[in-house]
C-alpha cells in the first residue's frame, strides 16, 4: 500500500507538470492529459478553485458587495469530503488488476485509502494518521459516465463523474446531505493549452420548493481572470466549446437572477453588478 502511495505522489507531480506545461496553439484549445482523474482533480482543478477567493480579495469590492460574494465563495467546501472520496474511488475503479486498491493525498499529510471489496469500493478518510470517516460506494460506468450510489447519515445519495482525458476535462455532480439538509454540487473543469483553465461551480441548498442556487464561472489565464458570481434560477448546463474563452463563461446572463462580473486586465480589476438583488 505505501509503495503505491509514494508512487502516486510522484505520478501527481509529473502529471501536474505535463498538464500545466504541455500544448501549443490558441489559448482556448483543449488538450489531452496524461494523468488520471485524481491527479487532474487534486493538482489542477482544486488549485484553480482556490484562486477564486484570491481573485475576489483583489477586487476591492465594497463591504456589502463583498459580503454577498463571500456568501457564495465561502460555500466552496460543501460536500468536500464526499467529493474527495468519490474522485479517489473512481481512480480506484479505473485500476487494472485485482484486488483494486489505492492511496492518495487528501490534504497536507492526510490521505484517502480505497479498496474494492465484494464489488463495492470502501473508502477511508485519514486525518492526522487516524481514520475518521468511511464511505462505501457502488460504482457503475456507462458511455464514459461513472454513476455512484452511497449512503450518508441514513440517506440515499448519488453522484456522477465524467472524466475525459482527451480534453483534460472533469465533471462532478453530487446530490447528498450535509448538516441535516439536502445539498447539491456540480463542478466542471478544463485544463486548456497555454496554461489557461475554465472552471464552473454550482451549488444549492434545500429542497425543490425552497432551494437556493448559486454559481461561479471562472476563466483563468496566466496573469488575468474573468469571473461571474451569481444567483441562479437552475443549475447551469455543461460547458460548451464556445464558452472556453476568456469572455465565454461570463457572457450569458440567461440563467442568472443577479450577480457580479469581475474582470482583470493589466493588474486592473473591473467590477460590474447586474440583475435584481432582491432575489439574492
Amino acid at each position: 500500500m505505501m509503495k503505491k502511495f509514494f508512487a502516486l505522489i510522484l505520478l501527481c507531480t509529473l502529471s501536474f507538470m505535463l498538464v500545466a506545461c504541455s500544448g501549443l496553439g490558441g489559448n482556448v484549445n483543449t488538450m489531452a492529459s496524461t494523468c488520471g482523474i485524481y491527479d487532474l482533480y487534486y493538482l489542477n482543478m482544486l488549485t484553480v478553485q482556490g484562486q477564486v477567493p484570491e481573485s475576489v480579495e483583489r477586487s476591492n469590492l465594497d463591504s456589502s458587495d463583498k459580503a454577498l460574494v463571500d456568501s457564495v465563495v465561502n460555500n466552496f467546501g460543501l460536500l468536500k469530503e464526499d467529493e474527495f472520496a468519490i474522485v479517489a474511488s473512481v481512480e480506484c475503479f479505473n485500476l487494472v488488476g485485482s484486488p483494486k486498491e489505492v492511496a492518495v493525498i487528501r490534504e497536507g499529510t492526510d490521505r484517502i485509502f480505497v479498496k474494492q471489496q465484494n464489488g463495492k469500493f470502501n473508502c477511508q478518510m485519514e486525518y492526522n494518521g487516524e481514520v475518521t470517516k468511511e464511505y462505501v460506494f457502488e460504482i457503475d460506468k456507462k458511455d464514459g459516465t461513472y454513476s455512484i450510489k452511497y449512503t450518508k447519515d441514513s440517506q440515499n445519495c448519488t453522484a456522477s463523474v465524467v472524466f475525459d482525458a482527451s480534453k483534460s476535462n472533469i465533471q462532478i455532480t453530487i446530490s447528498s446531505v450535509e448538516n441535516g439538509g439536502k445539498v447539491e454540487v456540480r463542478k466542471q473543469f478544463y485544463a486548456l493549452k497555454n496554461n489557461n483553465y475554465a472552471f464552473r461551480l454550482n451549488w444549492s441548498k434545500g429542497n425543490a420548493s425552497n432551494r437556493s442556487i448559486y454559481g461561479v464561472d471562472y476563466f483563468r489565464e496566466v496573469f488575468n481572470f474573468n469571473a461571474k458570481i451569481s444567483s441562479l434560477q437552475a443549475f447551469d448546463a455543461v460547458i460548451t466549446p464556445s464558452e472556453l474563452s476568456f469572455d465565454g463563461l461570463s457572457a450569458s446572463l440567461a440563467n442568472a437572477n443577479c450577480g457580479f462580473k469581475l474582470r482583470s486586465k493589466n493588474n486592473d480589476i473591473e467590477v460590474m453588478r447586474f440583475g435584481d438583488f432582491m432575489s439574492w
